[in-house]
């Protein structure tokens, strides 16, 4: 029976929908997600069934496009790049070949995926990966959307663990163009000759650095008035790093926002506008890495009683649960102010443990360290001078509380 007709029969009630029911229902298999369905089977002694439903490639963001590809990247970057320094005594020659080296990074990437999470899976007989695209269909159920049909999964608690994906800005003619985002990127064939990254983030920062040092031309474009732009880390840390990348080739603008993206042959144009005056960046690529937004849109939170905010972020409290009792929320579809894979992670163990314990644990944000790879690398953890001064500046009393 093909698809069509399965769905014509499912819609006419012609052919009931297969249900399962189970203790706990994980929605996404990332980071979050997975830390979630280790933690609960251990909490449980594995006696808990758990059901974990992953839409795309197992691991999620981190594994697939975010930190193993970055950092292989990185990391071969810098021997080429640092090894062409000249050291009295010793010379040292090499040239990139940039398909066979991303073929490595794929390769790697894949190698990864089998082992630190598709392999894992074998270890917990109580898990059961569903893959298919979820939705709920009420407070206690989901509906997946799988190649054979359609599956609706009930479950006693619930986890939302779907992550995020990188967010385009509405810059005008950017969609009659070809781009990269930091999901796409790895899939490069050539290595551009020019680069023009639209956000000066650690993202932006990150693969615009490597792909220097690989021999593209970069420039970096920051709308706010400095690079890495997290309340987080200090801004003579921010202007130290925009300096050392302008000393190593880098361009960095900021201060500037990009008013248009328009093609011009094999190239494109990308008009910014800057301290009050227009400059056309012509590059062979464009990079947007102007940050992410959580992948909630077809989840159907409303029918569950989940509030999301404004920008569909799944509202949790310092439990990582949400509106609805019975269901939690963990990662970047939660983010309260950093995308980090360390963080969801322990976000999704703190959303398992309470969810099947009912204990309150919570997370503690302050002291979660932040690390930009770049070189040199930038860490912060806790209060920057900034927000201490704030703080103890803030009158007394409950409106100045923090948590």
């Amino acid at each position: 029976m093909n698809n069509y007709s399965y769905e014509k029969l499912l819609k006419c009630n012609a052919i009931p929908v297969p249900t399962r029911n189970y203790d706990l229902v994980i929605i996404g298999c990332g980071a979050s997600g997975f830390a979630a369905t280790i933690k609960a089977s251990e909490v449980s002694g594995g006696r808990a069934s758990i059901a974990m439903v992953c839409k795309g490639p197992l691991g999620g963001t981190c594994v697939n496009v975010g930190c193993v590809p970055s950092k292989y990247l990185i990391e071969v970057s810098n021997r080429y790049f640092y090894s062409k320094r000249e050291t009295k005594g010793v010379k040292l020659s090499a040239e990139v070949d940039f398909g066979t080296l991303m073929d490595g990074l794929r390769e790697v990437v894949g190698e990864l995926r089998r082992e630190k999470y598709e392999d894992v899976l074998g270890y917990y007989p109580n898990v059961e990966l569903v893959r298919g695209s979820a939705s709920f269909a009420g407070p206690s159920r989901v509906r997946v959307k799988t190649e054979d049909g359609e599956l609706e999964l009930t479950g006693s608690r619930f986890i939302i663990g779907v992550g995020s994906r990188p967010s385009v800005p509405p810059i005008r003619g950017l969609g009659e163009v070809s781009y990269l985002t930091s999901d796409s990127v790895w899939e490069l064939r050539e290595l551009p000759r020019s680069l023009v990254v639209i956000g000066g983030g650690a993202i932006g920062l990150e693969i615009g650095q490597a792909l220097a040092h690989l021999g593209s031309e970069v420039t970096i474009v920051e709308a706010m008035d400095r690079v890495i732009p997290v309340p987080r880390v200090e801004t003579e840390v921010s202007t130290a790093l925009a300096e050392y990348l302008e000393g190593e080739g880098l361009r960095v603008l900021v201060n500037s926002t990009v008013a248009e993206v328009k093609p011009e042959g094999r190239r494109k144009v990308v008009v910014v506008q800057r301290r009050g005056e227009v400059e056309k960046l012509k590059a062979e690529e464009v990079l947007v890495a102007t940050g992410r937004r959580p992948n909630t849109d077809e989840l159907g939170l409303d029918r569950a009683g989940v509030k999301s905010d404004r920008r569909g972020y799944v509202i949790v409290d310092e439990h990582m649960r949400t509106s609805n009792p019975r269901i939690y929320a963990a990662g970047d579809c939660a983010a309260k102010e950093l995308m980090l894979e360390t963080l969801a992670a322990r976000e999704g163990v703190v959303a398992a443990v309470n969810a099947l314990t009912g204990d309150r644990e919570s997370v503690d944000y302050w002291g979660t360290p932040l690390v930009v790879f770049t070189t040199p690398q930038v860490a912060s953890v806790g209060l920057t001078e900034e927000e201490l001064m704030r703080r103890e500046s803030a009158p007394a009393g409950p409106s100045s509380s923090t948590t």
